[in-house]
């Protein structure tokens, strides 16, 4: 798993957590680069990002990139990563920046979730299907809301899927 913020290979989902918090509470100000971005409200801002094609990592690759440089490349050729963790970081550098200039109060979480898989269990002589819950999804949870924008199907306010496996980490908007 690699980072644009890092270069390094990541071990974990908790490390892309990390990385999507270091973009929200020390790369919010790239945002600032794009005004016209703020002028949105929360629900044009969700539609603007699902309108972002989403192109995931590669397999075995994590991204996690700063909010300038999704920005930039959005803006001149629209041909690079875009997936779930990275929307959750320009998501949260937004609401930020909506705190510090504008005095509101938004609060956030990032939100790991994954939905339940079935796997084959080599060792389960029954050739049933085993299940696991999988962290495989990032989102961002505002004011208690769920603001996910990863997918056209998403839908502002509501969960994507029901998730199996939810853990929540808080993030400092203020």
């Amino acid at each position: 798993i690699m980072s644009t913020l890092s270069l390094q290979k990541l071990k974990s989902f908790e490390q892309t957590v990390n990385y999507i918090k270091k973009n929200i509470t020390e790369y919010w100000t790239d945002i600032l680069l794009y005004p016209e971005l703020l002028q949105l409200s929360p629900f044009q801002f969700f539609r603007f990002i699902q309108r972002c094609p989403y192109v995931a990592d590669p397999k075995g690759i994590e991204f996690v990139t700063r909010p300038k440089i999704l920005l930039e490349i959005y803006f001149s050729d629209n041909s690079f990563y875009f997936d779930c963790d990275d929307r959750t970081g320009l998501s949260g550098a937004c609401f930020k920046a909506r705190n510090k200039l504008f005095g509101e109060k938004n609060t956030g979480k990032i939100i790991v979730s994954g939905e339940p898989q079935a796997v084959k269990k080599t060792m389960d002589l029954s050739g049933l299907p085993h299940y696991i819950n999988v962290p495989h999804h990032v989102y961002l949870l505002v004011n208690g809301y769920s603001f996910d924008p990863t997918y056209p199907e998403n839908q502002y306010g509501k969960k994507l899927f029901k998730e199996a496996f939810y853990k929540e980490y808080p993030v400092n908007l203020d």
